[in-house]
């Protein structure tokens, strides 16, 4: 959980950092983005208690759509976030959400809001004294968040973000026999992207 506040500091102050210096970056036409970060994930596994506390893994976010003028961007969004949640036994999950997502800049500055819907995804691999089990379900899930552009000259900005991502992948299975019934999980995380437009 440290690493993922000192990620979220950091993306505060960038923000600030750019908001009070950089101009409004012009938007128009294609845009892409890729980025990285830090997610802390809660989820309701039950009937089993797999979740203690939030848990930090890492984020990588690849996004491409169309400005339509400065203020209204839209596209589609994939976020994904993997690591381990417990040690015994061993459980390793990907989770993943592709949102049509769109972007909002409310004033003539760079920083813009975001929203998004579309189909979510878990990947979860189970290691018992050795055996693992793997097992993919899917779901839905919609997203939030804000982040400001860093312009860094002709194409390209720096755009730190925060987000949060709600998605229900739903039962989930292991060798066809039910392991949680209603998967259900919430992510907070903070990401880096470099920005092409």
């Amino acid at each position: 959980m440290k690493h993922v506040l000192l990620l979220a500091l950091l993306t505060c102050v960038s923000v600030v950092a750019a908001s009070s210096e950089a101009a409004a970056q012009e938007r128009k036409g294609l845009f892409g983005s890729i980025g990285i970060g830090a997610g802390a994930t809660e989820a309701d596994t039950a009937p089993f208690d797999l979740w203690v506390d939030r848990e930090w893994a890492r984020v990588t976010e690849v996004s491409v759509g169309w400005a339509f003028n400065k203020h209204v961007l839209a596209g589609l969004e994939v976020k994904t976030l993997s690591g381990d949640i417990v040690e015994t036994p061993r459980v390793s999950l990907s989770l993943a959400n592709v949102s049509g997502t769109l972007w909002i800049y409310p004033t003539e500055s760079n920083f813009f809001i975001k929203g998004g819907a579309g189909p979510a995804y878990l990947d979860a691999d189970v290691r018992v004294q050795g055996i693992g089990v793997s097992t993919t379900v899917s779901g839905f899930g919609v997203t939030a968040g804000a982040g400001y552009d860093i312009h860094l000259g002709g194409i390209v900005s720096l755009t730190p973000a925060v987000g949060i991502t709600f998605a229900r992948p739903g039962e989930l299975a292991i060798l066809n026999n039910p392991f949680i019934s209603e998967w259900k999980q919430n992510t907070l995380d903070f990401t880096v992207s470099i920005k092409f437009n």
